[in-house]
């Protein structure tokens, strides 16, 4: 997956573009319940029906049943956490950078568990579903 330093000068540069911060939707907190409740069908649900989730290692899944597909294949399920360290959102782009450990599973949060520096970068559409979801770590998941 891509470094989560490209994220975060992907987000410096929308929020230079004109973003100014402001409370993200719900579903970019959604996203997070979801996903430390290890509930990658949850997570699907929040996406469009046309969302798209990339990777970051170059495949774009589109389409819930894509998306949910992919989330289990990158994610897995029950185990898998993410630690939230930081959330960032533009106004203007619609776009939350969420910054965190993500920890993959028996034991995720413990010392020794395969914790990566992520951040993921979600756009949501006007209905407030996530449009599209683009993750990025620093060493592949």
């Amino acid at each position: 997956l891509s470094s989560s330093s490209a994220a975060s000068d992907v987000y410096k540069r929308q929020v230079a573009a004109g973003g100014a911060a402001g409370a993200p939707p719900a579903c970019v907190d959604g996203f997070v319940k979801a996903f430390n409740a290890g509930s990658v069908d949850a997570m699907a649900e929040l996406f469009a029906p046309a969302g798209s989730l990339d990777d970051g290692a170059g495949s774009v899944a589109v389409g819930k049943e894509a998306v949910l597909a992919k989330l289990r294949e990158v994610i897995g399920g029950a185990g898998a956490r993410f630690a939230v360290n930081a959330r960032h959102y533009s106004t203007a782009t619609a776009t939350a950078a969420i910054e965190g450990r993500l920890s993959r599973g028996k034991g995720a949060a413990t010392r020794g568990s395969t914790a990566k520096d992520t951040v993921v970068l979600v756009t949501a559409d006007a209905d407030g579903l996530i449009a599209k979801a683009k993750i990025y770590s620093v060493e592949p998941l």
